[in-house]
């Protein structure tokens, strides 16, 4: 009994932090994912693959999203733990989506974690129970993320009448990748137009985005005098502030 209760408690110590990782969107459905952790072990031991079911502590019952597959290692003292790649089944869409949620609004954000890992010392197998909640930089409503440039097509080409440039900061550790990704421009509540950013890939930092969309401009006249109202201070700056909200990815 002393050996599964030290490597339970080895195990309890683990912080499994999240130094990389990477969330590729291939369907509703599937996913591809990458993730950079470690453990920590005093002793050498060897894990056999280990399947980690990532959920939302708050959810009840317990309704894991997404399975990976950590590939069997050896774990002595600090020992990286790397899954590459991995195409994965979304076992369950409204918990993925309300946490893919929180990584884009709060500065940071919990992810679950569950496993039976068989650990080997020696010649001994241990079956310890892995039950963690990390914590991992998010997104932080996309802090920083601004039009950098704008320029607007009269007549439209190809149904598109404005294009530009845009900073998406990603304060996080993981690089996201979630194809087009179209946004609703509003001043105050009017809705002025669309913009979509073809194939977005997000690696943490100041990421340099081309867009292109339309102004509604049939909306802009009739509303030109509360536009005006709402960007008063803005406009006192010398700026025009706009908000953006998701459409679609």
């Amino acid at each position: 009994m002393i050996v599964p209760a030290i490597v339970q408690a080895i195990l309890d110590k683990q912080d499994l932090p999240v130094h990389s990782g990477a969330l590729k969107a291939l369907t509703p459905e599937r996913v591809i994912l990458s993730l950079n952790t470690s453990l920590d072990t005093p002793l050498p031991v060897n894990i056999d693959e280990l399947p980690l079911y990532l959920y939302n502590s708050d959810t009840e019952p317990y309704s894991p999203f997404v399975t990976l597959t950590l590939p069997d290692q050896r774990v002595s003292g600090d020992t990286p733990a790397i899954i590459t790649n991995q195409t994965v089944s979304v076992t369950n869409q409204t918990e993925l989506v309300r946490w893919f949620n929180r990584v884009f609004t709060q500065d940071e954000v919990e992810l679950s974690v569950r496993a039976d890992p068989t650990i080997h010392l020696g010649e001994l197998t241990s079956t310890p129970h892995l039950d963690k909640t990390i914590k991992l930089p998010g997104l932080n409503n996309l802090n920083g993320f601004g039009i950098t440039d704008l320029t607007v097509m009269l007549p439209p080409k190809d149904g598109k009448n404005i294009k530009g440039t845009l900073n998406l900061p990603n304060s996080g550790v993981l690089t996201l990748e979630i194809g087009n990704l179209t946004l609703n421009l509003l001043s105050g509540k009017i809705r002025l137009g669309e913009i979509t950013i073809y194939d977005l890939a997000l690696p943490p930092g100041n990421n340099s985005c081309a867009f292109d969309g339309m102004l509604f401009l049939d909306t802009l006249g009739p509303n030109l005098a509360t536009i005006l109202a709402d960007q008063a201070g803005p406009l006192g700056r010398g700026v025009i502030e706009l908000n953006a909200t998701g459409n679609a990815t």
